[in-house]
């Protein structure tokens, strides 16, 4: 009979130790993959919000020179008027990424170099023509190739230098 006793606990405590092992290792692996889903989500996030506003930054850019590019304030009124509300358009998409791209990322470097691509269009009429003007859009885009270049690591994209 202490021997059937003895079995029996030996029994039920595997049973139990068995059962809280399993119950651990579910919580842990559940961890793991609301965990993985997360850093997913965040991923998608950074990776939309930079791609908006690369594509903001260049829009800008095209709205800013068609503004005070080669002929700016030449033509009628109304097309002047259209120039200018595009442009402003263009810079408040250009300003909503940003903040988008700041909320998804506390990286630095990202953000530096696209605020600095920003400022380089806003600052484009100050410029003037020719090469000056061709520079500056050599200067935008550098620093969003910079940018797409450090969101690609932060990403863990492969082939990035």
């Amino acid at each position: 009979m202490t021997i059937a006793l003895v079995a029996g606990l030996i029994g039920v405590s595997g049973t139990v130790i068995g059962s809280l092992l399993a119950m651990w290792a579910a919580a842990r692996s559940e961890d793991r993959v609301e965990r993985r889903a997360r850093e997913a989500a965040m991923r998608e996030e950074l990776k939309g919000a930079l791609i908006s506003y690369c594509s903001a930054i260049v829009t800008f850019l095209a709205a800013g020179l068609d503004r005070w590019g080669p002929a700016p304030g030449e033509g009628d009124e109304a097309g002047t008027r259209e120039r200018a509300y595009r442009y402003y358009q263009a810079r408040t998409e250009a300003s909503t990424a940003d903040y988008r791209l700041r909320l998804a990322t506390t990286d630095q470097e990202v953000a530096t170099n696209l605020s600095k691509a920003f400022d380089l269009v806003q600052t484009m009429r100050d410029v003037g023509k020719g090469e000056a003007l061709q520079q500056r859009i050599k200067d935008v885009h550098t620093a969003v190739s910079a940018a797409v270049s450090r969101g690609r690591y932060l990403l863990g994209v492969e082939g990035n230098e």
